[in-house]
């Protein structure tokens, strides 16, 4: 790895991690805490407070391959921004559906503390289509990867269908 790649893959964590990325993100959601929000301001918050770090994670490694061309580059973010959000969408059905004993925190606890939701905002049934279509974004975006992305495809795979 040369000092370029070094100073790109440092400059990705940072963006991610700082002001433009997670720390953004979490602003957003202390601000929106206890209002409601459209659904183009809930995957903002959510693309910079938990998809910053999984983008950055996936270019970070693509990053430290020299062979990865800036197209494939763009596929692997589109794959990262897809997953990203379908992590939070699966969350937040979670929350919902699944059980205080393997979800780390009380179940409801979102609905209790007035967070904004997929399932509040768009309603059960369409939070799960929405997270499908992001699953199926996530697995096109790796497709011309072939059989190298399989890997990736489990890591979507294993999102969508998590239990905590």
């Amino acid at each position: 790895m040369n000092a370029q790649q070094c100073l790109a893959m440092v400059t990705c964590l940072a963006q991610a991690a700082g002001a433009e990325g997670m720390v953004a993100g979490q602003i957003l959601d202390m601000a929106a805490a206890h209002d409601a929000v459209s659904l183009a301001q809930l995957e903002r918050l959510h693309s910079l407070k938990t998809g910053a770090l999984i983008v950055a994670s996936i270019e970070i490694g693509a990053l430290a391959q020299v062979q990865v061309s800036d197209v494939q580059r763009l596929h692997l973010r589109s794959y990262g921004q897809a997953i990203g959000l379908a992590f939070q969408v699966k969350d937040d059905i979670l929350d919902i559906e699944g059980e205080t004993a393997t979800l780390g925190k009380a179940q409801g606890s979102d609905l209790m503390n007035d967070k904004s939701t997929y399932p509040a905002l768009l309603g059960m049934t369409a939070a799960k289509q929405h997270l499908l279509e992001l699953h199926q974004q996530a697995q096109e975006s790796v497709a011309e990867f072939g059989a190298a992305a399989q890997p990736l495809v489990w890591l979507a795979d294993f999102i969508v269908t998590r239990k905590h």
